[in-house]
């Protein structure tokens, strides 16, 4: 029971931090899977041709690519805010403000600089 609950735990937290991130890693996975599809093809034209001339470039290119892929979407996490996660603090923001613009009955509180306690009306008899 606590192992199936665990389980549910991390995946709910997983698919929270991926929803608004789905669409870099997307770009992310596809380009990594064509940078080594491409080169596993070069290898096979090597393997064919029997012409080892350029294979140590062709793994250079392939491991800098790499690197500047995963730098890329790591500088894209870090300074890039998603699109989605500020359309949620915007909707926080606007509750909110709509609901201090609606008279509920409790703005004689809000301008209240200090609140008292039950005990410290209780203390003040």
């Amino acid at each position: 029971m606590l192992r199936s609950a665990t389980r549910f735990v991390a995946l709910y937290a997983l698919l929270r931090w991926l929803k608004p991130r789905w669409v870099r890693l997307a770009f992310l996975v596809i380009s990594l899977v064509l940078i080594s599809y491409s080169h596993s093809e070069y290898i096979r034209y090597v393997e064919i041709t029997a012409d080892p001339t350029s294979l140590a470039f062709s793994y250079q290119l392939k491991y800098a690519l790499t690197v500047i892929v995963l730098v890329s979407f790591l500088i894209s996490l870090k300074f890039m805010p998603s699109k989605n996660i500020s359309k949620s603090d915007s909707k926080k923001l606007t509750s909110r403000k709509e609901s201090v613009n609606m008279d509920d009955g409790f703005d004689f509180l809000r301008d209240k600089k200090e609140l008292d306690s039950r005990s410290d009306k209780i203390l003040k008899k």
